[in-house]
C-alpha cells in the first residue's frame, strides 16, 4: 500500500492546495483550504454518532496519518438526499458511503465515477477482486464496469430464544423441538411456531415462572426484506435481465404471501404495523416474549445491549423450495464531480483492505465485512466492541468473545458457501435500477395484505394475486414514466 501511495500522490502533486467545493458538514462548517502539502478530500457517511469513532477516528484520521491528504469528514442523516443535492449542483466528493439499493440508480444518473480503470491500473490498482464475494461483485458490475466496491454485506437470519425451546422440551420430553438451522424448511418454522405460541402455563406447565405471560411463536418487522426472503426461497426472480420488468406478481410472490398468511391464521403471528409506540418485534424478542424472529444481522448487537443476559442464537434462514438468503451491502464509491479523484481512489482502495474490514467488524459488528479473507480468519471469531465514552464500563457495541461466535456470527458464513442442493451459494443481493420504487410498493402491499390476508380469489380477505399485480403495475408505470422523461419508449413486457 505504501508503494502505491507514493505513486498516487506523485501523480496528484500540485493539487494539494485545491479548495474543496462548498459542502456543508454536519457541524455546519464549510470545507476550506487544505494544509500545505496535503490533498483535500471529502468523506461522507451516515450512522449513529458513536460510529464516528470508527469512520472518523480510525478511517479518516488514520488515513491522514499514512497519506498526504486532509480528510473533510462528514456524517449526514439522509445521505441519499445529500448526494443527489450535491450532484444537481455539479458538486461531488471523493469518498462516498452508499447503499446498494440505490447504486444502479446512481450509475444510471452518472453520479458515480467508474472505478474499473483505477482497479486495473498496474501502478496503484488492486491485484485482484478475490477478497470480495463473487456474486456481490457480479451485482455491482454494470456493462463490465464497477462503480463502487463493497464495505459490508448485511444479511437476513432467523433468531431464536434458546431458553424458550429448552423450556418447551423439558415440558414435552416425548416430542421435543430441534433447534432451528439451515436444514429447516418453512413447514418446520410453521410447526414450531404453533407449538411455541400461547400462555406460558399452557406451553411449559403450571409451575413455570410468569405463567400468564403469552408467548408468540413467530415475529418479524414488516418491510421489503421479509417478502424478498420468502419470494426468493419460493424460486422467484425479482427483475428481468434488463431491469425493466419485475416478476413479483408471479407464483413465487403468491406463495410468499400465503406462507405469511398461514402463520397469522395459525395464531402464531400477530403482525405489528408500527402503531404501538415503543413496542414491536425488536422489543418483544429480547424481552422473552417471542420464540423466533426473522431479522437482519444488525440486530445482534442491539439485542445484546437490550438484554445482556438474553440467551438467543442466530441461524441461517430456513429454506423454502430453494435455499436463498437475502442480503444487502454498503459500498464505497466516488462522485463523477469529485475534484481529487486519484486521492479519492487511494483512500477507497485502502478502505477495502483487510485491516479496515477487520476494524469494521471488530468495532461495529452490524454486518459482516464484504471480505472473504476476514470472514475466514481468526479476527472474525471475536471482537473488542466499542466502549462508551461517557459511561465507563459499558458498551455501545458489546464485545463478542470467541465462545459466542457459534451462537452470534457463525451463521453468516453459510451465505456464501456452496449449497449442494443448488450448486451455488444461497446469498443474493436485493438490488435493481428501480429498487427503491419496488421496495416502496412491497411495503404498501404488505401493510394492506397482512391486515386481511386472504387466499387466491379473495376468499377470507385480500387476494394476494390482486395486490401483487397492482404493485407490479405501479412499478412498471413508474419505470415507463421515467423512460418517457428521457425520450425512451415504454419497456416491452
Amino acid at each position: 500500500m505504501r508503494t502505491s501511495l507514493v505513486v498516487l500522490f506523485g501523480l496528484a502533486a500540485g493539487t494539494a492546495a485545491t479548495i474543496l467545493p462548498g459542502l456543508v458538514t454536519d457541524t455546519g462548517v464549510r470545507g476550506g483550504r487544505a494544509a500545505a502539502g496535503r490533498t483535500p478530500i471529502t468523506m461522507a457517511v451516515w450512522g449513529m454518532p458513536f460510529e464516528d469513532r470508527l469512520f472518523r477516528d480510525q478511517y479518516a484520521r488514520g488515513y491522514e496519518r499514512i497519506a498526504p491528504v486532509q480528510v473533510d469528514y462528514q456524517r449526514h442523516p439522509d445521505i441519499f438526499a445529500k448526494y443527489n443535492a450535491w450532484h444537481a449542483k455539479g458538486e461531488g466528493i471523493e469518498v462516498m458511503r452508499l447503499g446498494i439499493d440505490y447504486y444502479r440508480q446512481f450509475v444510471e444518473r452518472r453520479m458515480l465515477e467508474p472505478l474499473t480503470p483505477y482497479i486495473n491500473d498496474g501502478r496503484f490498482g488492486l491485484p485482484s477482486l478475490d477478497r470480495f464475494p463473487q456474486r456481490l461483485i457480479d451485482e455491482l458490475m454494470v456493462d463490465g464496469v464497477l462503480y463502487a466496491l463493497p464495505e459490508d454485506n448485511a444479511m437476513y437470519g432467523l433468531y431464536f430464544n434458546r431458553t424458550l425451546f429448552d423450556e418447551y422440551n423439558a415440558a414435552n420430553p416425548d416430542s421435543p423441538l430441534t433447534y432451528p438451522s439451515e436444514h429447516w424448511t418453512w413447514q418446520d418454522v410453521r410447526d414450531a411456531a404453533r407449538k411455541l405460541t400461547g400462555p406460558r402455563r399452557t406451553l411449559f406447565g403450571p409451575s413455570t415462572s410468569n405463567p400468564d405471560a403469552v408467548i408468540a411463536g413467530f415475529d418479524l418487522e414488516i418491510w421489503s426484506w421479509p417478502f424478498f426472503n420468502f419470494f426468493a426461497q419460493a424460486g422467484g426472480q425479482l427483475w428481468s435481465e434488463d431491469q425493466l420488468t419485475t416478476y413479483i406478481d408471479q407464483q413465487a410472490g403468491v406463495d410468499a404471501l400465503l406462507f405469511l398468511r398461514d402463520l397469522i391464521v395459525d395464531g402464531s403471528w400477530r403482525p405489528s404495523f408500527g402503531q404501538e409506540g415503543g413496542t414491536g418485534p425488536t422489543v418483544f424478542f429480547p424481552a422473552g416474549r417471542v420464540a423466533m424472529l426473522y431479522g437482519g444481522s444488525w440486530l445482534v448487537p442491539k439485542f445484546e445491549n437490550d438484554n445482556p443476559n438474553f440467551d438467543f442464537v442466530v441461524v441461517p434462514v430456513p429454506r423454502g423450495r430453494v435455499p436463498a438468503v437475502v442480503t444487502g451491502a454498503v459500498l464505497w464509491g466516488m462522485s463523477t464531480n469529485a475534484k481529487n479523484k486519484t486521492a479519492g481512489w487511494s483512500m477507497i482502495s485502502w478502505l477495502v483492505e483487510d485491516a479496515q474490514a477487520e476494524a469494521y467488524w471488530d468495532r461495529l459488528r452490524v454486518a459482516p465485512p464484504a471480505n472473504l479473507n476476514v470472514l475466514h480468519s481468526s479476527a472474525y471469531r471475536s471482537t473488542r466492541g466499542l466502549e462508551s465514552e461517557t459511561r465507563p464500563g459499558t458498551y455501545e457495541i458489546q464485545p463478542m468473545p470467541e465462545s459466542k461466535f457459534e451462537d452470534r456470527a457463525a451463521w453468516t458464513l453459510y451465505t456464501w458457501e456452496i449449497d449442494e442442493q443448488i450448486g451455488r451459494a444461497p446469498g443474493w443481493i436485493a438490488t435493481g435500477l428501480y429498487q427503491d420504487k419496488l421496495q416502496s410498493e412491497i411495503h404498501s402491499l404488505l401493510q394492506e395484505y397482512l391486515r386481511q390476508p386472504g387466499t387466491v380469489g379473495g376468499g377470507n380477505g385480500v387476494d394476494p394475486q390482486v395486490v401483487l399485480r397492482r404493485a407490479a403495475s405501479a412499478v412498471h408505470a413508474h419505470i415507463d414514466a421515467d423512460r418517457a422523461a428521457k425520450g425512451l419508449p415504454p419497456a416491452k413486457r
